[in-house]
């Protein structure tokens, strides 16, 4: 037997029957099966027909359409393998556009469901309905039920409501009125509850025909964490004061904190104002409080206050200036102690890289011969580098000392010359020209005067700058006058303030010059003296005076160096009451000021009083005055500066 599905008639190429055939539908259409039977030597038969067409199952309903006194849920189904049901329940016939069925269908009102079955390649059911009849009356809805009940929480909430009456809607309001089923929020998903939130919630549950449900209410009372108190700096070292500020996030919050490595707790400190933190290592632990509300966790930073290494005072001893003998120089210890020292003497910045870089070490003796710069710097890790400090050591051979002074003498004199600068060599005139390396003769004997003669000196030693030339006059026999040395109204010497300098001469009728640059004056050369002289810096001033038919005076030399006074002591934190222990710094707008202070209430001095290296601890539960005063060398010191520190 061959056959064919296609309508075709059958052959021995068709397909051969060998089981039964599986027929269904393709596309809703017809399937039309032809058979013919084949034996070899025999005539084939006649061609047998068969048509099928294939329709969708009825649909089925469950419960069947009725009367009924509570909602029902009704399932559809088909025996049709994969089928799917659309339906109405307006009275319509359902098609493909009406709605799907996916699930029981709620039925709480008199209703009509109209249902077809389709499955795409077959013919779609009849049209199948079932009326229902409900009377529900006599249901009251479930009371709603919230999850989670009425509690306070640290963290916020989505809160549930549910009724057991299933289909039944839940309305809800936040303002304290009850709702209806015609007032309210719809319910469609959980209610958030965020932090710092109170919230009252009532709800009621309807349903068409049933009664509803009583209005049930749910307090929450939603606070939260508090926010981890921050630091306006991290962990670290720094090289300067700290003002170190705490907050948190939440509002109202308490902040509690500890210095001392202790954990916080509801009886530490409380932070009210920034945490001054000027000189060591410090830890600051914080956690932050407010009622109701769950602690925050403790935070916590560590900070090292190094600063600037500096100089004990005075630095070098002695002090650069100039010289007629070589010096052995020192260097101050440095502030704090455990820094290290480097100079060099060619002037260039100390850097321990650089060979010409030397380390000092305290007790050091610098031996200087000869022109020389010290540059010098202090260096400490995690500290600022010092200010480099200087001193110039300048090398000038004493000016000669004559044995006889100037004058008028009736006999002969043997004048003998020396300069205090050991090594050093004179040179003199006696012809009233200056002295120079190729003027003048090398002295090395005492000098004989018989006659009217003037001796112009000046000692020089290599390496040094050459001494001021000296001018002794002598007058042998017939006496010549000799007009008076000038005199400074001011001495030489170092002053706090301006100077004004006058000069007078014992004879009359006298010229007076003067010069302010180091040159030495004479008859011919210098600004002519008519009043006073301000000096208002360092100075070196010489004078000379002179009169027609009398011998010149000699010159006259001061040296005046002008300093000021120290600014006044800064003290930082200023006087107060403070609840943390604190570290008072002192400074001063005077720059190299160094300070000594007291604490029992003492005058502070050098004698009378500690110095001043790094700052002063005021420790928690102590009133403590601190003294102090600003030092300079060669300045006059500051006024007493008083604060006044009470830490609980």
């Amino acid at each position: 037997i061959y056959y064919t599905l296609d309508g075709t008639e059958p052959t021995i190429s068709s397909m051969p029957y060998t089981a039964p055939i599986d027929i269904d539908a393709v596309d809703n259409q017809e399937v039309i099966l032809k058979a013919k039977a084949f034996l070899d030597g025999w005539i084939e038969s006649p061609t047998s027909t068969y048509s099928y067409l294939f329709r969708a199952a009825d649909v089925n309903f469950d419960p069947a359409g009725g009367t009924y006194t509570e909602v029902q849920y009704v399932t559809l189904s088909s025996a049709t393998e994969d089928a799917e049901i659309y339906y109405t329940m307006d009275g319509s016939a359902p098609t493909e556009e009406s709605t799907l069925y996916a699930g029981p269908i709620t039925v709480a009102t008199n209703t009509v469901i109209r249902a077809r079955a389709y499955n795409g390649v077959y013919l779609a059911s009849p049209i199948t309905s079932a009326t229902y009849a409900i009377d529900l009356s006599q249901f009251v809805v479930a009371n709603p039920i919230f999850s989670p009940a009425s509690t306070s929480s640290f963290s916020p909430l989505l809160v549930t409501i549910g009724t057991d009456t299933e289909g039944a809607s839940i309305r809800y309001t936040t303002n304290g009125m009850d709702p209806s089923s015609d007032y309210g929020t719809v319910y469609t998903g959980a209610i958030p509850v965020p932090l710092n939130t109170t919230m009252f919630i009532k709800a009621i549950a309807y349903m068409e025909g049933w009664t509803s449900s009583a209005v049930v209410a749910a307090y929450y009372n939603v606070t939260g964490t508090v926010a981890e108190v921050t630091f306006n700096h991290d962990s670290g070292t720094y090289t300067n004061a700290l003002e170190v500020e705490l907050s948190s996030a939440t509002e109202g919050a308490t902040i509690r904190y500890t210095t001392d490595g202790s954990d916080p707790t509801a009886l530490s400190n409380v932070y009210n104002r920034p945490l001054s933190l000027s000189s060591g290592t410090t830890t600051i632990k914080a956690m932050a409080f407010l009622n109701g509300w769950q602690t925050s966790g403790i935070t916590s930073e560590t900070f090292t206050i190094t600063g600037s290494v500096a100089f004990n005072q005075p630095i070098f001893s002695p002090a650069g200036g100039v010289y007629g003998n070589g010096q052995s120089v020192t260097i101050a210890s440095p502030i704090p102690a455990a820094a290290l020292v480097y100079y060099t003497l060619d002037g260039s910045v100390p850097d321990p890289m650089n060979p010409n870089t030397y380390l000092y070490t305290a007790g050091d003796v610098i031996n200087i011969t000869g022109d020389t710069t010290i540059n010098a710097i202090a260096v400490l890790d995690g500290w600022d580098i010092s200010e480099m400090v200087s001193a110039t050591y300048t090398f000038r051979a004493d000016a000669p000392l004559f044995s006889v002074a100037g004058g008028w003498y009736e006999t002969a004199q043997t004048v003998a010359l020396s300069t205090t600068t050991a090594g050093a060599s004179i040179r003199y005139t006696l012809d009233g020209s200056n002295p120079s390396a190729t003027n003048g003769l090398d002295y090395s004997d005492p000098i004989y005067i018989n006659v009217n003669r003037t001796i112009k000196a000046y000692a020089f030693k290599a390496g040094y700058q050459n001494s001021a030339v000296i001018t002794q006059t002598y007058a042998i026999g017939e006496y010549v006058p000799v007009v008076a040395t000038p005199v400074f109204g001011v001495e030489s010497g170092i002053y706090s303030s301006p100077q004004t300098v006058a000069i007078s001469v014992a004879t009359p009728g006298v010229t007076i010059r003067y010069t302010t640059d180091g040159s030495d004056p004479s008859e011919t050369y210098g600004t002519i003296y008519t009043g006073g002289i301000s000096v208002s810096s360092n100075m070196s001033l010489k004078a000379i005076a002179y009169r027609t038919d009398w011998q010149t005076s000699q010159i006259a030399v001061a040296n005046y160096v002008i300093t000021g006074t120290v600014a006044a002591v800064q003290f930082n934190p200023g006087s107060g009451t403070y609840a943390t222990a604190q570290t008072v710094v002192l400074t001063s707008t005077t720059e190299g000021a160094y300070f000594y202070y007291t604490t029992d209430g003492s005058e502070p001095s050098p004698i009378n009083g500690t110095l001043y290296t790094t700052g002063i601890y005021i420790p928690q539960n102590s009133t403590v005055n601190i003294r102090a005063r600003a030092f300079k060398e060669n300045w006059t010191p500051s006024a007493i500066g008083n604060a006044n520190y009470t830490v609980t």
